[in-house]
């Protein structure tokens, strides 16, 4: 599902832009959204990627994390300069922690993509969100990706 949404800050509009990534995802598994280098979204302003319960609400976590994106300054691209946000329930190790957006443990999520201030790349659909990837245990966080 796509929806355009908008709010105004002062007199300036900035609208957002957002994605929902489909699929049945449960807090039972690990996934990995993998941005290609120089893929993450087109934006003026910011983007991000944001999980929600059952009930469309953020999910309660230790970490009191429901979104990872650009306002996260500590994020760490992998070595090929793509950038991998990890969505599980699960911390993963220390040093992919910033790219970490924790799941609710047993229950169903969804995962959106948000643009605000898209560029025309994301209206006009030439660019897409990467697939959401289930990590198994063979590739789970390999150290040797990040920088």
């Amino acid at each position: 599902m796509d929806r355009g949404i908008s709010g105004a800050k002062g007199r300036e509009h900035r609208p957002a832009f957002d994605r929902l990534w489909r699929g049945a995802w449960t807090g039972a598994l690990r996934y990995k959204v993998t941005f290609a280098r120089s893929q993450t979204p087109p934006v003026h302003g910011f983007w991000s990627v944001m999980l929600y319960n059952e009930h469309h609400f953020f999910s309660p976590n230790a970490i009191n994390r429901y979104s990872v994106g650009t306002k996260n300054k500590d994020l760490k691209p992998n070595s090929d300069s793509s950038l991998t946000v990890y969505v599980q329930v699960d911390e993963p190790p220390q040093d992919l922690c910033s790219n970490w957006l924790p799941a609710p443990a047993g229950r169903d999520f969804s995962l959106y993509v948000r643009a605000y201030w898209a560029k025309v790349a994301v209206t006009d659909g030439s660019w897409t969100p990467p697939a959401v990837q289930v990590e198994t245990d063979g590739d789970q966080h390999r150290k040797e990706n990040v920088q």
